[in-house]
C-alpha cells in the first residue's frame, strides 16, 4: 500500500541492538490517516555476531571515544507542506544523530553545547517526574553514574522505550531526540515527535 508516513516512534532493543522504529500510516486527503492501516514497521532482525553485519555500517558500537548523541529538534521548513516518511540514525563526528528523509537542512554540528552528566544518580531512584533538561543544537555523552551516588557502576543516562504516538494518529512534521531528568540524576534520552499543521487544509467558512 503506498502513501505511507510516519506517525509515531520508540527505542527498541533488540539483540543487544538499540533500533528507532517508526510507527506508520496511510496518509488521506487533508492530512488525515487511515487508522486502518496504521502498523509499526518491524525492525531488522540481526545480530552483532553474524557474518555478514559489521560495525560501523549495520550498527554503531559506543566507545569511550565515540559515545554521544546528538539533541536536536528537525522539522520540516516553514510554509513546507511536506510530513516525515522516514528516518534513521547516522554517525556525525563521533556521535549518533537523527536525520529524515524530507529535511532540507543541512547538519548543523557547529557550536554543540555539550550536557553536563558528571556526578549523577541512577535515573529510576527519582521519584520527581522527568521533565526536559535539553535544547536544540545540544549534545550529550553515556557515562557511569556518580562515585558518591552509585559506586559508578551504571551507564547513564537510560533509553525511554515509550511509544511517541497520537491518537488519533497524524502527520508528523519533524522528529526530534531530547534529554529529560529530574535535578541530581542521571535521566533519559528519548525521542519526541512534532505534528503537522493540518489547519491549512481546513477552509474557513464565511
Amino acid at each position: 500500500m503506498a502513501n505511507k508516513v510516519v506517525t509515531g516512534v520508540r527505542f527498541v532493543k533488540k539483540n543487544r541492538i538499540f533500533h528507532l522504529q517508526i510507527q506508520q500510516g496511510q496518509l488521506l486527503p487533508r492530512g488525515a490517516i487511515n487508522e486502518s492501516t496504521v502498523e509499526w514497521v518491524p525492525i531488522d532482525d540481526f545480530k552483532i555476531t553474524d557474518p555478514d553485519v559489521c560495525d560501523g555500517v549495520d550498527y554503531h558500537s559506543l566507545s569511550h571515544q565515540e559515545r554521544g548523541i546528538d539533541l536536536d529538534e528537525i522539522s520540516t521548513l516553514d510554509g513546507q507542506a511536506s510530513v516525515v516518511t522516514g528516518l534513521r540514525l547516522r554517525v556525525l563526528s563521533g556521535r549518533l544523530n537523527l536525520i529524515f528523509i524530507i529535511s532540507h537542512r543541512p547538519p548543523n554540528n557547529e557550536d554543540r553545547q555539550k550536557v553536563n552528566l558528571e556526578n549523577l544518580d541512577v535515573p529510576t531512584r527519582s521519584t520527581n517526574s522527568s521533565q526536559p533538561m535539553s535544547k536544540n543544537n545540544q549534545y550529550l555523552e553515556f557515562v557511569n553514574s556518580g562515585i558518591k551516588q552509585d559506586v559508578a557502576q551504571t551507564t547513564i543516562p537510560f533509553i525511554d522505550i515509550q511509544d511517541v504516538v497520537t491518537s488519533p494518529p497524524v502527520p508528523l512534521a519533524g522528529i526530534g531526540i531530547y534529554y529529560k531528568s529530574s535535578p541530581g540524576y542521571g535521566g533519559f534520552v528519548a525521542p519526541k515527535i512534532i505534528t503537522y499543521d493540518i489547519s491549512r487544509h481546513v477552509r474557513n467558512a464565511d
